[in-house]
């Protein structure tokens, strides 16, 4: 083997040993940003991913400052799995939402969750802090998906039980 031959060999290994080299010593960093991996997507429009832990985290961290709603009920029931009892818990805060709007005559017809949410917040009837932890909890509902954990569910519980419906 003569030294063209094996300076061609050294510039056609270098990346891959480096690439290979590079995961070894990353690999912990590497796994834990899977495990906190959502969901990712890759398409014609680019890539996606979501970290649904970091934003429940994140909901969480808003949360501490505030007493526990006295009201809260949790159930043991789990028909369908945590993605499905996400979309209650989407739908019940809609119903909130719009059952305080209707009591303080208020149009709702056609606003999604935040801009109700905006609205109620406008007006003085919910808090700042409330409405922060509705924008939390609607973040959440977008980034998730079937992949949901009965244990990110129950986080994300908490969150939604602090928020107060006056």
């Amino acid at each position: 083997m003569d030294w063209t031959t094996l300076t061609a060999l050294v510039e056609h290994l270098a990346w891959p040993i480096t690439v290979v080299v590079s995961l070894l010593v990353f690999k912990k960093n590497i796994s834990g940003t899977f495990n906190r991996l959502g969901s990712f997507s890759a398409g014609s429009q680019g890539i996606s991913a979501s970290f649904v832990q970091e934003k429940i985290a994140a909901a969480k961290n808003l949360a501490k400052g505030i007493q526990p709603n006295s009201q809260s009920k949790s159930t043991s029931i789990r028909p369908q799995g945590p993605y499905s009892e996400l979309k209650k818990l989407e739908h019940s805060l809609h119903g909130r939402l719009a059952e305080i709007a209707t009591k303080n005559q208020i149009d709702h017809t056609q606003m999604n969750n935040s801009e109700l949410a905006d609205k109620l917040k406008g007006v003085g009837i919910i808090s700042i802090q409330d409405f922060k932890l509705i924008e939390a909890f609607m973040e959440i509902e977008k980034a998730a998906d079937d992949s949901l954990t009965y244990q990110q569910l129950n986080e994300i519980k908490e969150v939604f039980q602090e928020i107060k419906f006056n």
